[in-house]
């Protein structure tokens, strides 16, 4: 069975706690939430070592730099890609993001 991960920004939840898990189609799909760019960097490192996750995706909160650090934690051992905002949604994704 294919494990791969999906890391969500959600300050106030716990990487490990608080993730949850299908299996569906041969896949088992991990979404795991992350209150900051450490807890996804300790998240991917644990996923791929403990859980046996083949592929990392990051939500759009983490950027190009999330994602360098991500595969820096993994050892670079699975592909990370990360969602991206387009041009058109840089100002809305920057409003969403916001503590204000």
């Amino acid at each position: 069975m294919f494990t791969w991960a999906y890391i969500y920004h959600c300050p106030g939840l716990d990487w490990n706690e608080d993730r949850s898990e299908k299996i569906a189609g041969g896949f088992r799909i991990l979404l795991v939430p992350a209150a900051d760019l450490d807890s996804a960097a300790l998240a991917a490192k644990h996923l791929v070592s403990e859980d046996g996750v083949r592929s990392i995706e990051l939500c759009g909160y983490f950027g190009v730099s999330g994602t360098a650090r991500v595969l820096e934690a993994t050892g670079g051992t699975v592909p990370v890609g990360n969602v991206m905002f387009g041009a058109e949604s840089v100002f809305s994704a920057a409003a969403a993001f916001s503590d204000g």
